[in-house]
């Protein structure tokens, strides 16, 4: 067996870039490599492949950065010293193309080292090469993870890549621009799901954007092909809303739908909802984002659309929006029965009776329930407080008794008024009820699991036309088992 400071040798010793990659490659293959580049050694020997690639061919200098990629990647700890001799090479100008190289491991070996390469040319070198180098996956997911880091943002990524996919258009034959495509959003899948960082201003019309600019045809297309095109485009969009939920509730946020629909035609997009596990994911998306929406007292005649695109028309969706809805106590009933319908049930609160100042309907509710809390006390101030001071204190007695007969007063004021806006109390105190935040205040907060609870003071209701909704919600404690 070969000692380390000769299977360092070994590669020092070799004639050019290209001797010296194979046989460093062979030591790879031997798992000898580590001994080669123990301790100092890793610096001689990247300091051996600079100086070869001093005047040398680009090609032979790319070949060089996959040497430099292998290396790092096997250092580990210590790929800084690899790197930092990396920038050495193509200091001002970029690579030629990655399809100089003879294999995807070497291609995706020097994407490796580009990606950590900080020169002015590298973001524009990683959004070409990631999207005209034909097979090599594995670097194509380097180059877009650094295009994607570049970017900042899934908004800003997106729309970047709008602008270079415009070269797919030189591929001539349909098929083979798809199956490119294909690969592309794959790899953009993958990148994509393992960002964290920021989604951006407006990544949904973004996306769209870009999925238009890909111009697919149909053209004696494959089916699976267009298939996996269309599974990949969702499940960026879901990765969109899995980072940002808020995005759910922006029925822009859906718009490459449109798009995807408009390339597959009627009767394919038809089959491919049926059949697509990403639908499945997007129809639950958009069936929870209606719950938030209708939690919200919001109808959305974009979102009954968005939902009949996913489920192919708008009599397949009264359905699943009913179950998903009918457990949800907290949805007022005509939002609930609008959603339901598909938008054909109008709302009852757009009749003129509910055009009156709620907040002041508010108001004289939170009077009569104070009132009426007050009413039995007064009732004892005056029937056993009174003739007790009458003995005593008779001034004192005429003013609490003139207080007594004044709160008579604004009792029987407050109850013509209640009559007049058709006001009453829900006349609910100390019943053991089931819990409905739409008609309930919970005592010290909403808490979860909470079925049964006992009424500590009453609401107040109001009659629109027949219809009877909560002004004021009842104050409820918790029943305690």
């Amino acid at each position: 067996m070969n000692s380390e400071s000769e299977l360092l040798e070994s590669l020092v010793s070799a004639q050019d870039i290209k001797q010296l990659n194979n046989r460093l490659t062979k030591l790879m293959a031997e798992r000898s490599i580590h001994a080669a580049i123990d301790g100092d050694k890793l610096k001689v020997l990247v300091d051996s492949i600079l100086e070869r690639s001093a005047l040398v061919s680009d090609a032979d200098r790319l070949l060089a950065l996959a040497m430099l990629g292998r290396l790092a990647n096997v250092a580990r700890k210590r790929s800084e010293t690899v790197l930092n001799g990396a920038q050495q090479l193509f200091r001002d100008k970029s690579p030629v193309s990655l399809d100089v190289l003879a294999d995807g491991d070497e291609r995706y070996y020097a994407a490796l080292t580009i990606s950590n390469m900080s020169a002015n040319w590298v973001t524009e070198y990683c959004f070409f090469e990631a999207i005209n180098t034909d097979t090599a996956e594995k670097a194509r997911k380097e180059l877009l993870k650094a295009a994607l880091r570049e970017s900042g943002t899934l908004s800003h990524f997106f729309s970047s890549l709008a602008l270079y996919v415009k070269s797919l258009s030189l591929i001539e034959n349909p098929e083979s621009r798809a199956k490119r495509v294909r690969r592309i959003l794959i790899s953009l899948v993958e990148v994509c799901n393992e960002w964290k960082g920021e989604c951006g201003a407006s990544p949904g019309p973004q996306l769209a954007e870009l999925v238009s600019t890909l111009q697919l045809t149909r053209d004696s297309i494959e089916d699976q092909v267009f298939g996996d095109i269309a599974d990949a485009v969702l499940e960026l969009l879901l990765r969109v809303i899995q980072l940002r939920f808020s995005f759910a509730l922006l029925s822009e946020s859906y718009s490459v739908l449109s798009v995807l629909k408009r390339v597959l035609g009627r009767s394919i997009w038809d089959t491919y909802i049926r059949r697509s596990a990403q639908v499945v994911g997007l129809r639950e998306c958009l069936l929870e984002t209606v719950l938030v929406l209708a939690r919200q007292n919001k109808t959305d005649d974009a979102f009954l659309s968005l939902l009949s695109e996913v489920y192919g028309s708008r009599s397949n969706i009264s359905l699943p929006l009913k179950k998903r809805l009918e457990l949800a106590q907290d949805i007022d009933p005509g939002i609930r029965d609008w959603w339901a319908s598909g938008g054909k049930k109008k709302r009852e609160e757009g009749s003129p009776e509910h055009k009156v100042d709620v907040s002041v309907d508010q108001q004289i509710g939170s009077l009569m329930i104070e009132v009426s809390g007050a009413q039995a006390p007064m009732a004892k101030l005056n029937s056993a407080v009174v003739p007790i001071l009458g003995i005593s204190e008779p001034v004192l007695a005429a003013s609490v008794k003139s207080a007594a007969n004044g709160y008579v007063n604004i009792d029987r004021i407050a109850k013509q008024l209640a009559r007049m806006r058709k006001l009453q109390l829900t006349d609910i105190k100390g019943a053991r009820i089931e819990y409905n935040a739409m008609e309930h205040d919970m005592l010290g907060g909403h808490q979860s699991g909470v079925r049964m609870v006992k009424v500590v003071r009453e609401g107040v209701q109001k009659d629109f036309s027949g219809r009877i909704k909560t002004l004021v919600k009842a104050w409820v404690e918790p029943i305690k088992d």
